[in-house]
């Protein structure tokens, strides 16, 4: 069988939200040839798109990736031999160990074929949210984003997030962060649910599952409609946090540093590799320090540099999403 090697990477580079690093389940760390799409399955997510093979079996997907993408044919010969998936060419072969039976429990995913659209501004709304979510698992809910018929939001006990929009869902319900962090990225269109899965899907045909949670989320109305005094923040701060980002990137919080001191403000990136630090005038008296994702930052300050600030929060109001911080 000859494939296209661009449109089959094209393809398993689509599905590896539904990866783990190892093996929480067998073969959640393996693309699942079905003989008519290519899958793969963590116990949280499920992601699978249409591909035929005359084969079936798993196959670790960190090697195939990597070989893949190191080879510069347009086509390859692909043949299976001895529990291997052989990636021939023009006087080189690839071999990449294949087990023909499918262990991965995929049966457990609901498949649907009802679909909704999703509203225009789901997709960057939901990035904006996922950077609001928690990480304390004994505070499952806050791990979450949580979705309502009115709104999408997310927070973490220090700051929180809400976009408002119209979702035709049934009612409320939990996604995991981690699960519908990749959304913005593969310009999903329509959404479906079922009993036990929250499903998306773009024009490709790519669908992305994800288990949904149904229980009680935090009311945070009285939190996001705070009011205060209203301070501006400088202009163009886009480079600033850009450079910030470069170390922050790497650090276990991910979150830049604002601070406003005597009348100056800085934005600073700490990690590993060391910290970039920008300072900029402002006209405030106050003194106030919080910590941030760099990406939301530069969304809520990028459209709108004016918020409300009370003793210990601040708000950010942008078109259709309110942004609340605990300071300090």
């Amino acid at each position: 069988m000859k494939i296209n090697r661009a449109e089959i990477l094209q393809k398993l580079e689509a599905v590896l939200p539904g990866l783990s690093e190892t093996d929480v389940i067998e073969q959640s760390s393996c693309f699942i040839f079905t003989g008519k799409e290519v899958l793969t399955f963590n116990d949280e997510v499920a992601c699978y798109t249409k591909f035929a093979t005359p084969f079936k079996g798993a196959v670790k997907a960190a090697p195939l990736v990597s070989i893949l993408k190191k080879r510069n044919e347009a086509e390859i010969e692909v043949a299976i031999k001895d529990d291997q998936l052989i990636l021939k060419g023009k006087g080189r072969m690839s071999k990449v160990n294949m087990e023909q039976e499918i262990l991965l429990p995929v049966d457990c995913i609901t498949r649907t074929n009802k679909w909704k659209p999703l509203p225009e501004s789901f997709a960057a709304a939901l990035s904006d949210v996922c950077q609001c979510t928690g990480t304390d698992e004994s505070q499952f809910a806050l791990t979450c984003v949580h979705l309502s018929t009115d709104y999408i939001e997310a927070c973490d006990n220090f700051q929180a997030c809400r976009c408002t929009m119209e979702l035709p869902i049934r009612k409320p319900v939990l996604l995991r962060a981690g699960s519908v962090q990749s959304i913005s990225q593969f310009a999903m269109t329509h959404f479906s649910e079922t009993k036990e899965w929250f499903h998306f899907k773009n024009k490709d045909g790519l669908i992305l599952s994800c288990r949904r949670f149904v229980q009680s989320y935090p009311d945070l109305s009285g939190i996001l409609s705070m009011k205060g005094t209203e301070i501006t923040f400088p202009k163009n701060m886009a480079e600033a946090i850009d450079c910030a980002e470069v170390f922050t990137s790497e650090s276990d919080d991910k979150l830049v540093n604002v601070l406003i001191k005597d009348g100056k403000l800085t934005i600073k990136g700490t990690g590993p590799s060391g910290e970039h630090k920008e300072i900029r005038r402002v006209k405030f008296a106050k003194n106030i320090q919080f910590n941030i994702a760099p990406k939301l930052l530069l969304n809520l300050f990028g459209k709108y540099n004016t918020c409300s600030l009370t003793k210990d929060k601040l708000k950010v109001q942008v078109d259709d999403m309110t942004y609340v911080t605990v300071l300090g």
